[in-house]
């Protein structure tokens, strides 16, 4: 059985430009997507990119509004990675370098 039937939660560690972009396949797909990162502003940016994307694919006729909208809700701020783990994320997508030793996150 593929791997993407298996998932329903997904949690993205890294909110830059690819963590973004796998947020957003995840969500277009049914899937809820946490996306984590060190940095809080830039989970909120990378929530708000996405929602511009989906909004853009119904400006350009790519998308039905409702869809977009289904997308948009799926894609969630996770503050830390414990919180993801425990709304249910049960796949993690790291699109970050390994942490210097001593470095926790």
């Amino acid at each position: 059985m593929p791997i993407a039937n298996e998932l329903s939660t997904v949690a993205v560690i890294g909110a830059g430009q690819m963590g973004t972009g796998i947020a957003e396949v995840v969500a277009k797909h049914g899937h809820e997507a946490f996306v984590y990162d060190l940095d809080k502003a830039r989970i909120r940016a990378s929530i708000e990119t996405s929602a511009g994307y989906f909004r853009w694919q119904v400006e350009t006729g790519k998308m039905p509004g409702e869809t977009a909208e289904q997308a948009i809700s799926r894609i969630k701020a996770a503050f830390s990675l414990s919180a993801a783990e425990g709304l249910g994320a049960r796949r993690l997508c790291r699109t970050v370098n390994p942490l210097p030793s001593g470095r926790g996150l």
